[in-house]
């Protein structure tokens, strides 16, 4: 076979249908070689976004499907009996209420009866008795209501799980079609296609609607609940009307929540829709805002006379006051506009990674670092019953400027986990005779004497954070004491001796300043 010929039958279909020119052996083999790398990276990806596709889809089947429990059988889910649990509660209703939207059978035959025997009494007294006429039925608005609620929830039931199982599929197709091809090349080539289509045809919006449906059918389902008793007894309807209005309270509160604080965890499906109402509120608001601004900065703008050279009036110096700082305004409602319009356009255009699922992830990255502070104070703390060995890792891996952070972090006592956890590895390597081997002795100790060096000279050494004066105290009494220090000074490594000789020499400078500051007075 020459190396123009196709290797595989759907190489030859490829080439026979579309007149695809092969590429030679080197070159292919150098493509699959990297588009190899691509693949295990973009099939990571995918299957984190199709689980995520299929465990929302399987939440709405849940729901809407009966769980079938067999003698002698395990638990066996029925995904594709639309009509479980909600629908059927639904159906239930509909069937007793619908039959309100048309007049009684019974009714008609009574007043059949009635006449009958009006006109049998006539008969008997020799009168002739009057014709009733027959009453013409009307449903009341309330089961018109009630019904309409009823059925459309039904309706949205039945679509939500149907939706749900088109995402199932969606998301098998999505991830299968890229394994058929047999090269590299051709697989990257057919998984970015599927990839990008996703984003062109708005996947993620497609994939929320099943969820939004349920709940939407929930809602109305409540509702017509509460009208329903009206009509039958207007305390329980009361009492249902109160807790259908706890639920709308406490589901809107859980929905706009997270659009406002972005570190939330709770969130709906509704959240998806709060974020862009949200966000093109504060647009518009921003917008007209503006409009008021420009106005009311015109209306302001006091007549320039360019020839005249006298000293500007009182009134005219306040009034350009004014217009800066309105000016100043402005500009913030600008950049405010630009910001909020940007964020719809991107979730729009990729609602994972800018829509409301990115807008948490970037509130998170503009956090302020005492974030990783609190994390990292409660990762210690979990480590509380490890080995130490464990601990040095970690206190091994951890900037200069961290340390400093914990530490400081440390004069709260509810947060000493980090100060104890470094006292403690300090402490189980300072001796030779702690039971260590040397080599790991002299590593943990260079270690814990690294983090308090950099702890020590932040006092002299301007840094992004200084340690605080109780810090200092600490080191000073529990860590750079003179009794440990000593022993250290007298070590064998001349890199264990010249830290520790340093963070001495830092400690005792930060106690003459001290001294110095009290004795000046300041």
């Amino acid at each position: 076979m020459s190396d123009q010929e196709p290797s595989n039958p759907l190489d030859e279909l490829l080439q026979s249908a579309y007149g695809r020119s092969m590429p030679n052996k080197t070159q292919e083999k150098s493509e699959n070689e990297m588009w190899s790398k691509y693949m295990p990276v973009a099939e990571e990806y995918d299957k984190r976004v199709s689980e995520e596709w299929k465990e929302d889809s399987s939440g709405v089947l849940t729901f809407v499907s009966p769980t079938v429990h067999l003698p002698g059988l395990a638990f066996i889910s029925m995904p594709n009996l639309k009509t479980g649990l909600f629908s059927v509660i639904v159906g239930a209703f509909i069937i007793e209420s619908y039959k309100k939207l048309s007049s009684d059978p019974a009714n008609e035959t009574n007043f059949l009866l009635r006449q009958i025997s009006q006109q049998l009494t006539g008969l008997g007294n020799g009168t002739l008795a009057q014709r009733t006429e027959d009453p013409s039925f009307s449903p009341s608005t309330r089961m018109v209501c009630v019904n309409t609620m009823w059925s459309l929830s039904l309706v949205l039931s039945l679509t939500s799980a149907l939706s749900a199982t088109l995402t199932q599929q969606w998301a098998r197709r999505y991830t299968q079609l890229p394994k058929i091809p047999s090269s590299q090349k051709d697989k990257a080539r057919v998984r970015s296609y599927l990839f990008f289509g996703t984003r062109k045809y708005y996947i993620h919006h497609a994939v929320e609607m099943a969820p939004l449906l349920l709940h939407l059918s929930v809602f109305l389902f409540f509702v017509g609940l509460a009208i329903f008793f009206f009509s039958i007894n207007e305390t329980v309807a009361i009492a249902i009307s109160v807790s259908v209005g706890l639920f709308a309270l406490a589901h809107f509160t859980l929905s706009i929540l997270p659009c406002i604080a972005h570190d939330c965890p709770y969130r709906t499906p509704m959240s998806n829709i709060w974020w862009y109402l949200w966000h093109a509120f504060l647009f518009f608001t921003a917008t007209e805002l503006l409009r008021i601004l420009h106005l009311v900065y015109k209306i302001t703008e006091p007549p320039s006379f360019p020839y005249v050279t006298e000293r500007p009036r009182p009134e005219i110096t306040w009034i350009r006051k004014v217009q800066r700082i309105l000016v100043g305004w402005i500009g913030i409602l600008v950049r405010a506009a630009k910001g909020h319009m940007k964020r719809l356009k991107d979730g729009f255009k990729d609602g994972l990674n800018h829509g409301f699922q990115g807008s948490n992830i970037i509130g998170a990255l503009e956090a302020p670092v005492n974030i990783d502070v609190e994390a990292l104070g409660w990762l210690f703390k979990s480590l509380a019953s490890v080995d130490t060995s464990k601990v040095q890792e970690f206190v091994a891996s951890i900037p200069g400027n961290m340390v400093v952070r914990l530490m400081n972090n440390s004069v709260d006592p509810r947060k000493v986990h980090f100060r104890n956890q470094l006292h403690t590895l300090l402490h189980s390597c300072a001796s030779a005779t702690d039971g260590l081997s040397e080599e790991v002795r002299r590593s943990r100790l260079l270690i814990c004497l690294d983090a308090i060096h950099h702890v020590a000279r932040t006092f002299f050494i301007p840094t992004d954070v200084k340690s605080r004066p109780d810090v200092l105290s600490d080191l000073r009494v529990n860590f750079g004491n003179t009794g440990l220090m000593r022993m250290l000074w007298a070590d064998n490594d001349p890199v264990i001796r010249v830290t520790s000789l340093s963070i001495s020499a830092l400690l005792a400078n930060t106690s003459c300043a001290s001294i110095r500051r009290i004795w000046l007075g300041y």
